[in-house]
This record gives structure tokens, C-alpha cells and sequence, in this order.
């Protein structure tokens, strides 16, 4: 017989900023080929949410508040982690 197993995953960083109204999705996807540019030159990592900052897409109010989202409504859930094409995942 078939069991049904529930899953708690995290939701996407990019995913909350938008359903908060913070930002496009084209803005996510902009900052996302901008995480990955700085990898492929060489560069550190950075957290989606710190180049979404670096960028402009969002303030630093709005990216405390997408941390305290995080804070009050994901204990106890496993990290989403998306592998996209070309080798970026974003947690």
C-alpha cells in the first residue's frame, strides 16, 4: 500500500520576496544570474539576499524582514535547495 510522506521544505528566498510584493520574479532571475556571474568570474558566493541588496532590488527593511520570516515560520524545516541548469542552487 502506497504511503504518503509530508515534506517541510523551506520556501525559496526569491519565492518570499515576491509573494511579499518586494520584488518581480524577473528581478529574482536577474540576481540570480548575477550570483552565479560572480562565481563564474571567480568570485565568493554570496547569499541571493545579499545581492538582491547590493543590486537595489530591496532594501535593507525588506530584507530583514524576508530573515524574520524565515525566523518565526520555519522551525523544524529542511532547505529547499533548486539546482538550476547551469550548476547554481539557491537555499
Amino acid at each position: 500500500m502506497p504511503t504518503t510522506e509530508t515534506k517541510h521544505h523551506r520556501d525559496l528566498f526569491g519565492v518570499v520576496a515576491v509573494r511579499k510584493g518586494f520584488c518581480t520574479e524577473h528581478d529574482v532571475a536577474r540576481a540570480l544570474k548575477k550570483q552565479r556571474d560572480i562565481v563564474d568570474r571567480g568570485g565568493k558566493w554570496k547569499l541571493i539576499g545579499l545581492v538582491m541588496l547590493e543590486m537595489g532590488i530591496l532594501s535593507s527593511e525588506q530584507l530583514i524582514e524576508i530573515l524574520k520570516y524565515y525566523e518565526h515560520n520555519d522551525k523544524g524545516k529542511k532547505p529547499t535547495t533548486v539546482s538550476w541548469a547551469d550548476g547554481v542552487t539557491q537555499n
